[in-house]
């Protein structure tokens, strides 16, 4: 007598589950069909975030890319035999012609060379600024040194 009970029980049990989960699936099916997606504000607000990402990316890249020419003409000093027994002017005067050819305009006072006990100092330090938007501005630090063993 007992097992029919239990039985009859877990039969119960397991109806009960099953209109449970028709009920949630119906619910859900309806809380569905009333989602339309995103609303007007929300699009312009999506749309002046990409827009403000844009402004950055357009007036920030060119300070990094001019950046990206200077440390390129610096690491590859080391390696250039014909500044290994220069003066710190004729090096000073190399970097500038190199930074010339490469399009790198008004920085000439950035670069500092110092010759040292058989070394040579290259030292370039600037803060490109600029303006993105009305009164919000941009300050970027770049520092760069190099040493050249002199023979």
């Amino acid at each position: 007598m007992n097992g029919i009970w239990i039985e009859l029980v877990i039969l119960l049990s397991k109806q009960e589950s099953l209109a449970m989960n028709r009920i949630m699936k119906k619910s859900m099916s309806n809380s569905l069909l009333k989602q339309n997606g995103m609303t007007m504000l929300g699009m312009m607000i999506v749309v002046g975030f990409i827009l403000f990402q844009l402004v950055l990316v357009m007036n920030i890249f060119p300070a990094y890319m001019t950046d990206s020419t200077i440390k390129n003409i610096i690491e590859k000093l080391p390696e250039d035999p014909s500044v290994k027994n220069k003066t710190a002017k004729e090096v000073k005067a190399i970097i500038l012609k190199r930074m010339r050819i490469n399009s790198v305009y008004g920085l000439e006072d950035i670069v500092k060379v110092k010759k040292a006990r058989g070394e040579i100092i290259v030292t370039v330090d600037y803060e490109p600024r600029g303006t993105l938007v009305g009164n919000l501005e941009y300050i970027i630090k770049f520092e760069h040194e190099v040493r050249i063993t002199s023979r």
